[in-house]
């Protein structure tokens, strides 16, 4: 069962509970210095201010289960870098391995690609932070590079791995498909078991359809639109885009039609 996870705009009733998880130092041993240690209520009071005149909002404390669990924000990036974010975010440590992490940054994620209409969204991590890199991978994030000697924690200096997840995935691949080995060839981003998947999925809706009869009774119609309605949750779960699985689904399904045809 996923755990329970929301995203809740920061506001100024989060001072307190943001002072004390965050006034932590094994979150700060994985955090930029620019957070700073010890954690006041002084230092959350300015620091949520400068959130609140940020618009868009891209600042949320992650929920669970109705509770502050920590935070994510994504930090625009400018100039030809425009249509990227940073992605950043930090677990209280009561509330470390049991999945919050992951689940708010799919969340985030979405919010960032659908809401704000971002290309691309990277992230930072330091080598030694192997849960983080953990959560990233689980979202789809690409390992791009690692800047070696690139950081300095602690007074220890360290390499800095970097992630990227860009909103289309592989979408160009999967546009210019021409047939099913082309569409599992052009989607290497994205594990065999989801294609697998998405096939099962797509190969039910051709069959509860009956595209051939044009027959199809009220039961076949809502379990195809609640099939067709989970793309959306299931791209959040594959940590790619819902467009990308939107044109493999339709791809598949076409697949299908074509081999009936033949038939």
């Amino acid at each position: 069962m996923k755990p329970d996870v929301t995203l809740e705009p920061i506001a100024r009733k989060h001072v307190n509970v943001l002072a004390q998880a965050a006034n932590n130092k094994n979150i700060w041993d994985n955090v930029r210095d620019y957070f700073p240690f010890p954690y006041t209520e002084k230092e959350a009071e300015d620091f949520v201010e400068k959130c609140l005149e940020k618009e868009p909002q891209v600042n949320f404390c992650i929920m669970y289960e109705g509770k502050f669990a920590g935070f994510v924000s994504l930090v625009p990036q400018t100039d030809v870098y425009k249509h990227s974010a940073e992605l950043g975010y930090w677990i209280r440590q009561e509330y470390w391995n049991k999945g919050i992490a992951t689940n708010a940054v799919q969340l985030m994620v979405e919010y960032g690609f659908a809401q704000l209409r971002l290309g691309r969204i990277i992230a930072g991590v330091f080598s030694f932070n192997t849960a983080s890199q953990r959560v990233l991978e689980k979202c789809g994030f690409m390992k791009e590079g690692t800047l070696r000697g690139a950081v300095v924690k602690n007074n220890e200096i360290c390499d800095e791995i970097r992630y990227g997840l860009i909103r289309n995935g592989n979408l160009k691949s999967a546009e210019y498909c021409e047939n099913m080995n082309d569409v599992r060839a052009g989607i290497d981003a994205i594990d065999r078991k989801i294609v697998i998947l998405l096939a099962e999925r797509a190969r039910y809706v051709h069959r509860a359809a009956n595209f051939k009869k044009n027959a199809i009774d009220v039961a076949d119609k809502e379990r195809v639109a609640q099939v067709i309605a989970s793309k959306k949750h299931l791209a959040i779960e594959m940590g790619v885009s819902p467009e990308l699985v939107g044109i493999i689904f339709e791809k598949m399904i076409s697949h299908f039609i074509a081999e009936e045809m033949q038939e």
